[in-house]
Order: C-alpha cells, then sequence, then structure tokens
C-alpha cells in the first residue's frame, strides 16, 4: 500500500486532540471542511477555465494546487493525515498506468500530489458540473459513457494510446 492514513503526528499514539472528542466541535470541523471543498472547487475551477490557454503542465499545477490545499484543510479541520510509503519506488521517467479503487474524493486529491501528471478516466457526467466540468475537461482527461458497454473501453483505449505517447500517466 502506497498511501494510508494517520493521526496527527505531533499527538502521541492513541491520544486524540481535545477537540475532536467533542462531537459538536469534530461535527463543525467536518462542515467546514466541505463547505471550503465545494466553495474552493468552484474557486480553482474558475481560475483553471480563466488560465484554459495556459500549457498543460501549468493548468496541472493548478489543480494541484487546489488538492493540496484541500489535504491540508482536511489534516487542520478534520485530523486527516496520511504518509506515504515507498515514494521512491514511482517511476518519474515515462508515462505509466495506474488503477486504482476509486472509494473517495480523498484519493483523487493525493494522487494528484503524488503522482506526475495524469489523466483521469471518469464518468462523462463530471463535465456537467459547471465550472468543476469545465475545468476537468481542461485536464485533458478520458470521460467515458459507463452505460455503453463495450464502446466505453474503446473510448479508453483510443484516447489512452495518445494520453501515454504525450507522456500522461493513466489514472
Amino acid at each position: 500500500q502506497l498511501m494510508s492514513n494517520k493521526d496527527d503526528s505531533r499527538s502521541p499514539p492513541n491520544e486524540v486532540p481535545w477537540w475532536r472528542q467533542v462531537a459538536p466541535l469534530q461535527w463543525l470541523g467536518s462542515f467546514v471542511f466541505t463547505t471550503l471543498l465545494f466553495v474552493g472547487s468552484l474557486f480553482w475551477g474558475a481560475l483553471i477555465v480563466l488560465v484554459g490557454w495556459l500549457p498543460f503542465r501549468q493548468r496541472y499545477g493548478l489543480a494541484r494546487g487546489w488538492a493540496g490545499s484541500n489535504l491540508w484543510l482536511a489534516k487542520i479541520l478534520c485530523g486527516l493525515d496520511w504518509v506515504v510509503e515507498g515514494r521512491e519506488n514511482i517511476p518519474r521517467a515515462g508515462a505509466h498506468i495506474t488503477m486504482w479503487k476509486h472509494t473517495s474524493t480523498w484519493e483523487t486529491m493525493a494522487q494528484m500530489v503524488v503522482f506526475p501528471p495524469q489523466a483521469w478516466v471518469y464518468k462523462r457526467e463530471i463535465l456537467w458540473i459547471p465550472l468543476v466540468g469545465w475545468a476537468t475537461w481542461l485536464m485533458r482527461g478520458i470521460s467515458i459513457d459507463r452505460g455503453a458497454g463495450h464502446r466505453a473501453v474503446n473510448q479508453v483505449l483510443e484516447r489512452g494510446r495518445a494520453r501515454l505517447a504525450a507522456g500522461m500517466w493513466i489514472l
């Protein structure tokens, strides 16, 4: 396992910060995080759309800023921290395909911070979200119609080859 969650590294093991033991404060931290996640996603999405003329790597840097800021907020407001084990084993040269079992928004953000620029395979409905969808399109991902069966697989193969040829990882 490359990434794992951990508690606040400044606290001794098994000791939970006092504010996380108070249910209303824990709820408030979670609520503030969720609010900032949505507002921040609109902000970063708008920013990426406004600078859509920039080269991909620069736009990706902004997307990585969105991810990093949300991971920081999750640490501060929710106590969610993580470490990367084996980072030295991640190839930096060439394009690669990685496969992940998508279980939350967290790993989407962590992947952006840990790995080189990637093209995500995602459901096309994401593109319908104003600003966020447009920014996602500018990130050169591979949108698919999950109900299309074999045609969706062909979309991934066709677009994936192009992304790999451009030196992008496929996620």
